[in-house]
């Protein structure tokens, strides 16, 4: 694999208070999915092999206490809180990304997966098969099918979160013990733990969704959020205005609104809600430091660095 491209100049941004926190105008793993509700989305459940994703795609990811980042060239480096090799980068080629709890996955140009990290409870052991999309929850990971089926491994399952749903899908997200997903024709399914209502979505369509701890939040055919599940630190009462990608991390969550603004909300203990003002074109929160490209290609991280998650050690 070639170096590095310099995508990068780092700013690390510390801040008080909380209640959206946004970047300058009135949008990871903040789902791709867009559309309205009569799109005319079709899933191919016939067998193929050709995976749905050949070509690595700039990004940067945020896990609970890591942060890794990924060049257009499949060039992967990650940082932060290594005691189980989270950030052990194996000598792989990647082209999509999501960080866990204590590990990392991904899917290789060929749709297969590829886990590194905690591994006690299955958490870094992927099944067979192509994937199109992956999201970590608390320790358990789920990927989407080429086919638009779910599949999800890790952890001891003591809320029925491996025990997906039937039927197609376009994205899934991970919670902390729970996790949710975008049928075809565009309403969330949730499963799991469901003890702050995190499992049990409005039936509303979605464009996308991004799940934290114990909430999720989706995006609505008008482009505004709607969020269920605990709202114990505001998590659950999204900002006005109209969005294009959602994501969650411990106990917050950041949009991205239509001009590129990023706006956060819920708990601020470590300035994980105060992003800075720039146009983002993706986020990918962990728990309690947030991340995010820019539309100018630079990547930026804000909130905690207690491990060393907002910037590689030189």
């Amino acid at each position: 694999m070639s170096p590095v491209k310099p995508l990068v100049r780092l700013i690390i941004l510390f801040a008080v208070g909380c209640s959206p926190k946004h970047s300058p105008t009135e949008d990871h793993s903040t789902s791709d999915d867009t559309g309205s509700p009569d799109d005319g989305l079709t899933i191919d459940t016939g067998d193929t092999n050709e995976p749905a994703w050949l070509v690595p795609k700039a990004d940067i990811i945020a896990g609970w206490g890591h942060t890794c980042l990924l060049s257009d060239e499949g060039d992967l480096s990650c940082w932060g809180y290594n005691q189980h090799g989270a950030t052990d980068v194996p000598p792989i080629e990647v082209a999509r990304l999501t960080g866990g709890h204590l590990n990392t996955c991904s899917i290789k140009p060929d749709g297969t997966l590829a886990c590194w990290g905690y591994d006690l409870d299955g958490e870094s052991t992927p099944p067979h098969g192509t994937y199109t999309s992956v999201d970590s929850g608390g320790d358990h990971t789920c990927a989407l099918s080429q086919v638009g089926e779910i599949h999800c491994w890790g952890g001891l399952n003591e809320y029925q979160q491996l025990e997906t749903p039937n039927g197609y899908y376009t994205s899934v997200v991970g919670g902390w013990f729970h996790a949710c997903a975008r049928t075809v024709d565009g309403y969330p399914r949730c499963w799991g733990a469901n003890g702050q209502g995190q499992s049990s979505p409005p039936h509303v369509w979605v464009s996308s969704l991004g799940s934290a701890y114990w909430s999720t939040c989706g995006i609505q055919s008008d482009g505004t959020l709607i969020c269920w599940g605990s709202g114990l630190h505001g998590q659950t009462d999204p900002p006005e205005g109209k969005y294009t990608a959602v994501s969650g991390g411990e106990f917050h969550h950041c949009a991205i609104r239509e001009d590129g603004a990023v706006l956060c909300w819920g708990q601020n203990d470590f300035g994980q809600c105060d992003p800075p003002d720039e146009s983002f074109s993706s986020i990918s929160l962990g728990g309690i430091h947030s991340c995010g490209m820019t539309t100018s290609g630079q990547w930026r991280c804000w909130g905690d660095d207690q491990y060393g998650a907002l910037a590689p050690t030189r």
